[in-house]
């Protein structure tokens, strides 16, 4: 996947028990892990959690509620307790060629959480949408956003082992 910067000046608030999901692209091949880059502007204090999650699905179109397949998730909350340029591996589960794929960034926290990622995908399409259950639980999106008012842009990579 081709990477440039898009929108990298735009920070958004993550809202404490929201989730955040963007679409990542399809997977060009087999994942056992996905690396996902971000930058944390401002830390929230005190963190009761904070998770970011992988999960697969197909497109979301039109607004319609659609529930993604979990494939793996790991627990933030003492990477995002500081800011800066963060990078986040992931294992991941059932992650085939083909599969369309979402990061899911969620938390409970007191304070204000900004996240600015550090690169954006080729067309700036980022499908921001939001759902309301912890990351590491099933998702149900629950509503789509204009994808450029404003990003969560990150850059993902996968391994295959």
């Amino acid at each position: 996947m081709y990477l440039k910067p898009i929108n990298t000046t735009t920070n958004i608030t993550l809202s404490s028990n929201t989730n955040y999901i963007v679409y990542l692209g399809d997977a060009d091949r087999n994942y056992s892990t996905i690396k996902i880059q971000y930058n944390v502007t401002n830390s929230p204090s005190p963190i009761t959690w904070s998770e970011i999650a992988i999960y697969k699905g197909s497109p979301i179109i039109n607004n319609t509620t659609n529930i993604l397949t979990f494939c793996g998730y790991v627990d933030v909350s003492g990477v995002v307790n500081s800011t800066g340029n963060k990078t986040t591996t992931i294992n991941v589960t059932g992650i085939t060629i083909y599969d369309d794929l979402y990061a899911v960034f969620g938390s409970v926290h007191t304070g204000t959480y900004n996240l600015r990622a550090t690169l954006a995908d080729d067309l700036g399409a980022g499908f921001f949408a939001t759902g309301g259950t912890r990351p590491s639980t099933t998702i149900t999106i629950s509503a789509i956003t204009d994808s450029v008012n404003p990003n969560i842009w990150c850059a993902w990579q996968g391994s295959q082992w």
